[in-house]
């Protein structure tokens, strides 16, 4: 059996289908690349938003432990000098603040 020859609208028939193909398999990558791409972005915007919310919650704290740590430390001084010794300290710290 010989194989006959192609005609041209066969040949042109052909090469529609490869290219439409082609166009099927270009459009599938580029619609699954998008989507990578913006998981990816999404990750980093979250990532970058933590950093920024703790570094200003830990500024936050800062500005607030600066202020308000004299006036504490003004209170617990009052309390007297055999409360606030180092022996008393260790004993607390080794019963976990019991």
């Amino acid at each position: 059996m010989q194989a006959t020859p192609l005609t041209a609208s066969e040949l042109f028939a052909y090469a529609s289908v490869l290219l439409a193909t082609l166009t099927l398999v270009v459009a599938l990558a580029g619609i699954f690349a998008f989507l990578g791409l913006r998981r990816t972005a999404k990750k980093e915007a979250q990532r970058v938003a933590a950093e920024i919310a703790e570094a200003r919650a830990e500024t936050a704290a800062n500005l607030y432990l600066q202020s308000e740590l004299p006036e504490l430390m003004r209170i617990y001084m009052t309390f007297g000098p055999e409360s606030a010794n180092i022996d008393r300290g260790d004993s607390v710290a080794k019963e976990g603040g019991s």
